[in-house]
Formats: structure tokens, C-alpha cells, sequence
């Protein structure tokens, strides 16, 4: 094996093929969808960020408590708990999606890992070939790792450490360059490579500041060789300048992206001392558990404890040292810094240690060098080609269903992830799951849409034969001039993005997302024509968030809510609160949260996944915002897909009686039941960025929206569920009519009891067309089967009886 500097074009082509062809792989199981909770915020982040350039939470605001409820340039709710490397290379992915019709916006984010994971590889490859190793070597330890470790599973999440992989690798092979370089001008070149791969490792997961002792054994000299003493002050010193420019990057950044991150080590270490019984568990957890320890999950690692003892014998003790000191600083760091959180989570084995695994193929590299070789025994050349089979297997294990289905078969025999799941041999995954694949489906993008999605897994193949073939023939031939090797390598990343595109438009009507529902992106069509910039969405529940955070392409803010205490989420489930006052079906935080948003809009538009004739449901947003509010229009596709417009200039009167209406009416509507009064109420005062409208007005402009809160008091009880109608006239006759059951449908008459006082909000869109002058508003009380209005007693009454008129307002 020679150390000399071996890389050149031919190399560079077959790192692209090995890439090209791990991306190809990947592509094929690729899932596309959210594992967990720490992937949809990521994903909010991104939106954020991809749009308004920033983190604040939305998609995903029902996963937190709203604490701050501050004016600031949109609605104050906290910031995506992540750093911000993973949210701006997303949003970049999110920004391509967006402008390529027929992509999924959420689909196209999800590539990122696909991509990191296989470059990664081709970064191994490099490593491998940059440390003398042959060809044949640096091709099968790129595919040992990319096939036979945690990283191909890992390339369907859209979880921080793959990026953190690449990150901290290519900064390790940066540095190795820079020191074998050291006294030429490029050295410098290499040292700024690491510095800058370092910073955006930081800024991708704060444990990156774990990888610092990797780094040092790289570069650290033999303090007994002639000068030895010299080149660790200088290492010392050049550490010290690295650490302080790393520090002053990453305030740079956080400069422009907040997150709500220290990168203070101490802050992690705070509370060692009080959780300290953690330490053990995680360490032994970590390294020899069935469920999940590092080995169990990528056995071929086992290599590398085998390839550090044949480093050390060739005096190559840097290059023993640094997987050594690369396992040690991670396992230790976590079990440390974690404590109780070691585990991690959802994820294939544990997922925290995947930074290291790179590092570890370091070291199974000579392993592998020694097999090509045949200088190792037979027995242990088919120990060595069993493990990297059983590492394989153990992968598709990972990559063949969804990974909650190990937690999900751990709940039905009553085990705890972390402990039972972790130390019984009979529950760790590669045990547990072989029994029961059959019972889930394939967790495959392409097989999960079907039909046309078929061109998704061809193409794929078709990118996997591309790269096989180039890598057969560049691995071969000796042919390394430019224009061939030029044309080659850009022919298979054209090939490459063609096949991306072709499968992302493939599974575009994905069921994951509801993307088999046509009145779900109908819905998003009647968004596109009904609202205006600036309204603020807000989906009632999270039952249609993932359809939103794969097609939603405008531009208004979408909030999420969690289910309300007061909802009746099906036939079966009865609701954790119930009451009449519909205030008290909302958690208190949602109601602040929705009383704060006419600080921002004047329009709030809210989607609901029920209706008034569902039957079960109670709809306690809704509600709320119906009698808070003023309702203006609901345009639906669906009854379980609708969009119901609010009027937020103004807010609506209290509900009790003792809040008399400023105006008085006297009609009483069939004897049955009494309008006491109205209200038009003056606009709010706002103190937030949105103006609004002017609070001291009196007339009105057409295409503005007339808020009127009717106060109704039953005599009797009422004989059936009348209808309210409520028109606008001048005249010519009548110009606006607006139709509906009092307070929205939540209040109808034939609930009310005798002496009940039930306000009544209605927020009336005037035309755009309508002419200046004085208009009349008239009320009046029917039998929707029938059309028959009730008769009218009293001093309001018009002039046939059959109607009350309130009043006059005034256009301009």
C-alpha cells in the first residue's frame, strides 16, 4: 500500500459513480414521509425560513405551549428548537420544489438525506484513496458503508446527524490534507476548507463541539521527535485562533438565523451531577445492548476493532487513533450531555452514534486491504463476507418498513423502549422485526402511491445500471482523458436530477399526505382565488397539516392548532371537556393566541375538516371564532373540507345579557322569539404592525366588511331551527343577503330555551360594486324548508310584516 497522494480524474469518476449509484439506491427506498415530531418542526423551520427568513413555529404550533405573546412582525410563537444548517439546506430544496410544478414541497426536503448520505460515501471513497488505499478497497468499504451502516436508513429521515456526518468527515479529510500539506500554499486552502465544513457541522448539530478530540489526534505531533515540542505550540496555537474565528462564524450566523441554541458546552453539563445514574446505562447501552448498541446495528464496524490492531502494528498510530477517539468522544459525550434523553428516540439503532461511523470505516479499511490481499486465512475471509452480508440484512431490516413499527410491536407485548427493548435479546429490532414484516406495508414512497408511481423505481434502476456500468469501466480501463471522463460525469448528474424529478412527480398524489384527495387540493384552488396577502390560514386541527406542508404553495401564514379539549375527535371518543361556553373548549394559550392575530390581518381564514351536518363533532375553534369574530363566507369542496372566512377588525360584543346592544330593536319574530338589539361595531385599536382600519369612522366603502352583532331572546322555545336572514337595501330593492342559523349553526333556535339571550355575529362583505348612498338593514326570521317567514310584531317591523328594519349605515 503506497501513502503517497494517489487521487486523480479517474478517482474523482469513480467517487461520482459510487455516489451516483448509493443516490440511486437510496432513491429506490425512499420513504418521503415524517417518522417524528423532530422532522415536522424541522420542516416548519424550513418553511419559515425558505419564505419569511425565519424559524418562528406555525405547521407545527401544536406541538408547543404559546408562551410569548409579544408584538413583533408576525404572530409571537416560539422558535424551531434546531439549529439552523439542516433548515437553510432544506429550504433550499423547499425553494426548488416550489418552482417545479407538480412536486411535493415536503417530498422535495425529504431528498436532502438521500443526498447527504450517498455523498457521504463518494467522501469515503476520496478519504480511502487520499490515505493510499487501492481502488478495489475505497469501492467496497464505500459500499460496506453506504449499505451495511445505519446511513442507509438514515437516508429516509430528515433528522440533523446525516448532514452532520458529511460535514464533520469532509472537515476531517480537509484537515488530514492540510497537514500532509503543511509549509505548501495549498495547506491553507485545506485548513479553510475544514474551518468552514467545522462551523456549518456546528451549526448543524451542537454535538458537533464533541468531534474537537477527533481533530486533535489528527493533527497532534510526536512531542519526542526533533521539533516535536515546537509543533504542538504551533497545533496549540492555531487551535486556539480555528476556535475563536468558529466562534465568531457562528454569532455571525445567529445573526442572521435565530435559533434558540448557546453552543456553551457548560450549559450541557449543568445538571451532570443530579442525573449522573444515566451515565452508566447510556455508555453500556450504547456499545453492548442487543437493541441498541452501534455493533448490532452496523455489525461490519466489528472490522474496524480488528483494523485498529493492524494500523498499530504498521506504526500508523494516527490512524489508529482517531476511530478510537472518534467512538470514545461521542459515546462518552452523549451518555454525559443526554443523561436521561440518551436514547434518542425514534430512529434505527442509535442514531446519536452516527457521526462516528465514518470514522470507524477508517479502520475496517485495512481489514478489507488484507481481504483483496488473500493474506488472511479462509475462515476469517468468510467471517469477514458473513458480517458484511448480516450488516446488509440488518440495514433492509431498517429501510423495509416504517421505524416506528419497532416501538409500535414493543407496546403490544408491554415493553419499554429503553429498557426491555434495549437489553431483551428476544425485542431488539433485528430479533423482533424479521417475524412480523409481513404485517406492514413496504415503507416505499413508489409503493405506497402505486399506479404511476411505477416510473419512480424503473428510472431508479436505470440510475443504479448508469453508475454500475461507469463504475465496472472506470474501475478498469486506464482511459482517463478529459473530454470522456467530462462528458461521462456530467451525463450521469443530468441523469441523476432527471430521475429525482421524474420520481418526485410520480408520487405526487401521495395518501401519506391526503394527496389522493381531490377535495383537498380543490380546497387549495378556492385558497388561491379567495384569499388576499396577508390573511392568516389557521387549520383548526392537525388532521390536514401534512397535506398542507407538502402542496400548500402561497404565501399566507399557516398556523396549526393542537385538537381542542372540546372536540369529539370521532363517534367513539368523547370530547375531554364539555360545556356551552365555547371558551372553555379551547386551550387557554390557542384562545390568547387567536385573540392576538387581528394585531396582524383583518382577515382570518380557518380550515375545517367537519361541518355543521357531520353530526359527531363540535368544532370548538370554529366556535370560538364565530362568536368572537365576525363570520363573512364559507366556501367548502367538501363538508369535511372547508374554508371559513372571519372578519378580525373588529371584536364582537360580550355574550351576556347585561351587555345590552347600543342599538335597541323592538320586534318580536312570530312570537317565538325577540331581537333585542344590534351592534356595528367600531374597528379595535391596534397596537401590533397591521394597521387596520380607522376606529373613529362611520361610513363605509365598498368591498369592506359591515360587522353586525345581533342580541336575540327567546320567549318561548322556538318551534324548529329557524334560519336568520339578514339583507341590505336601499331603493332599488335588496343588494346583499346573507342566510344561516344563528351564531353559525352552533346556536340554533330550536336549542334554545325560554329567557335564553344568544348573540348573533354576522360580518357582511359588501360588493365591490356597490354604489354611494344610504342603505337599510332589515332581519328576518324563516322556516328554511318552507321559505316562510315569521310575522313581525312590533315598532321595527317593515312595512308587509314580515321582516324587522334595524337601521341605516352609509357608503361612500
Amino acid at each position: 500500500m503506497s501513502h503517497a497522494h494517489p487521487f486523480d480524474r479517474r478517482d474523482a469518476l469513480l467517487a461520482l459513480c459510487l455516489t451516483v449509484l448509493l443516490l440511486g439506491i437510496y432513491w429506490l427506498t425512499y420513504s418521503g414521509r415524517i417518522l417524528s415530531t423532530d422532522e415536522a418542526s424541522l420542516f416548519d423551520g424550513v418553511e419559515g425560513f425558505a419564505r419569511r427568513g425565519n424559524t418562528q413555529v406555525a405547521l407545527t404550533l401544536d406541538y408547543p405551549n404559546i408562551r410569548d405573546f409579544s408584538i413583533g412582525d408576525q404572530p409571537a410563537t416560539p422558535l424551531v428548537d434546531a439549529e439552523p444548517m439542516q433548515i437553510m439546506a432544506g429550504a433550499f430544496l423547499f425553494s426548488l420544489g416550489q418552482a417545479l410544478p407538480g412536486v411535493g414541497l415536503l417530498h422535495a426536503v425529504w431528498l436532502l438525506n438521500v443526498l447527504v448520505c450517498a455523498a457521504s460515501g463518494g467522501v469515503l471513497f476520496v478519504y480511502a484513496r487520499v490515505l493510499g488505499y487501492g481502488r478495489k478497497t475505497a469501492i467496497i468499504a464505500t459500499l460496506a458503508y453506504g449499505l451495511g451502516t445505519m446511513i442507509w436508513p438514515y437516508s429516509k429521515l430528515f433528522f440533523r446527524e446525516p448532514l452532520a456526518v458529511l460535514l464533520l468527515f469532509g472537515a476531517s479529510l480537509c484537515l488530514h490534507l492540510g497537514r500532509a500539506q503543511w509549509g505548501r500554499r495549498a495547506a491553507w486552502g485545506w485548513l479553510g476548507g475544514f474551518l468552514v465544513l467545522y462551523l456549518m457541522a456546528l451549526l448543524t448539530k451542537e454535538a458537533a463541539m464533541l468531534s474537537l478530540p477527533i481533530f486533535l489526534a489528527q493533527v497532534f505531533p510526536r512531542i519526542g521527535s526533533p521539533g516535536g515540542r515546537k509543533r504542538l505550540l504551533i497545533v496549540l496555537l492555531v487551535a486556539a485562533v480555528l476556535a475563536v474565528a468558529a466562534l465568531i462564524g457562528l454569532n455571525a450566523v445567529l445573526e442572521v438565523i435565530q435559533v434558540p441554541r448557546s453552543y456553551n458546552p457548560l450549559a450541557r453539563l449543568a445538571d451532570v451531577a443530579d442525573k449522573g445514574e444515566f451515565i452508566g446505562y447510556a455508555l453500556l447501552s450504547y456499545l453492548f445492548s442487543p437493541g441498541r448498541s452501534l455493533w448490532v446495528f452496523s455489525p461490519v464496524l466489528l472490522l474496524g476493532l480488528g483494523g485498529v490492531g493492524l494500523l498499530a502494528r504498521q506504526g500508523r498510530w494516527r490512524d489508529a487513533l482517531v476511530p478510537v477517539v472518534a467512538l470514545l468522544a461521542f459515546v462518552v459525550g452523549y451518555a454525559v450531555v443526554r443523561n436521561e434523553l440518551w436514547y434518542g428516540g425514534l430512529g434505527w439503532g442509535p442514531r446519536y452514534l452516527l457521526p462516528v461511523i465514518p470514522f470507524l470505516m477508517l479502520a475496517v479499511l485495512p481489514v478489507i486491504e488484507r481481504l483483496l490481499e488473500g493474506s488472511l486465512s479462509g475462515a476469517v475471509r468468510w467471517t469477514i463476507v458473513l458480517l458484511l452480508a448480516a450488516s446488509v440484512g440488518v440495514q433492509l431490516l431498517g429501510v423495509l418498513v416504517r421505524q416506528d413499527v419497532h416501538p409500535a410491536e414493543l407496546a403490544k407485548a408491554g415493553v419499554i423502549p429503553w429498557q426491555g427493548g434495549t437489553w431483551q435479546i428476544a425485542y431488539s429490532p433485528v430479533v423482533l422485526l424479521p417475524g412480523v414484516l409481513g404485517n406492514y406495508p413496504l415503507d416505499f414512497a413508489w409503493s405506497r402511491v402505486g399506479g404511476a408511481a411505477g416510473w419512480l423505481p424503473l428510472s431508479a434502476l436505470v440510475l443504479i445500471a448508469a453508475a454500475s456500468a461507469g463504475l465496472v469501466y472506470w474501475s478498469r480501463t486506464e482511459q482517463t482523458s478529459p473530454r470522456p471522463a467530462l462528458r461521462y460525469g456530467a451525463g450521469l448528474i443530468v441523469l441523476a436530477a432527471a430521475v429525482l424529478w421524474l420520481g418526485l412527480r410520480a408520487i405526487y398524489p401521495d395518501p401519506a399526505f391526503l394527496g389522493d384527495q381531490a377535495k383537498l387540493h380543490d380546497l387549495l384552488d378556492l385558497i388561491d382565488t379567495q384569499t388576499q396577502t396577508g390573511d392568516i390560514l389557521v387549520l383548526s386541527n392537525p388532521s390536514y397539516r401534512e397535506f398542507f406542508m407538502n402542496y400548500y404553495r402561497g404565501s399566507n401564514l399557516v398556523y396549526t392548532l393542537p385538537m381542542a379539549p372540546g372536540e369529539r375527535p370521532s363517534p367513539e371518543q368523547p370530547p375531554e371537556v364539555v360545556s356551552t361556553n365555547q371558551d372553555w373548549l379551547v386551550r387557554p394559550d390557542v384562545t390568547v393566541f387567536l385573540m392576538n392575530l387581528p394585531e396582524y390581518t383583518d382577515r382570518v381564514w380557518l380550515v375545517e375538516s367537519s361541518g355543521p351536518f357531520t353530526g359527531y363533532t363540535v368544532r370548538p375553534v370554529e366556535w370560538f371564532l364565530a362568536r368572537h369574530y365576525f363570520p363573512v363566507t364559507t366556501v367548502q369542496t367538501d363538508e369535511s373540507a372547508r374554508l371559513i372566512l372571519f372578519d378580525v377588525n373588529s371584536d364582537a360584543p360580550p355574550g351576556q345579557a347585561m351587555a345590552w346592544p347600543e342599538q335597541a330593536v323592538d320586534a318580536v319574530f312570530g312570537g317565538e322569539v325577540r331581537l333585542v338589539g344590534y351592534d356595528i361595531p367600531a374597528a379595535r385599536v391596534r397596537v401590533g404592525p397591521f394597521a387596520g382600519p380607522d376606529p373613529l369612522k362611520e361610513t363605509y366603502a365598498a368591498g369592506e366588511v359591515l360587522p353586525l352583532s345581533l342580541l336575540w331572546r327567546a320567549e318561548r322555545a322556538p318551534a324548529t331551527d329557524y334560519n336568520v336572514g339578514i339583507f341590505l337595501v336601499n331603493q332599488s330593492g335588496v343588494v346583499l343577503e346573507r342566510h344561516g342559523a344563528p351564531q353559525a349553526f352552533f346556536r340554533p333556535m330550536n336549542t334554545w330555551a325560554a329567557g335564553d339571550y344568544i348573540r348573533d355575529n354576522y360580518g357582511l362583505q359588501l360588493p365591490d360594486t356597490l354604489a354611494p348612498g344610504e342603505y337599510e338593514l332589515w332581519v328576518k326570521v324563516y322556516d328554511w324548508r318552507t321559505q316562510e317567514a315569521l310575522p313581525v310584531a312590533g315598532q321595527n317591523q317593515i312595512a308587509d310584516g314580515m321582516a324587522a328594519r334595524l337601521g341605516t349605515i352609509t357608503v361612500e
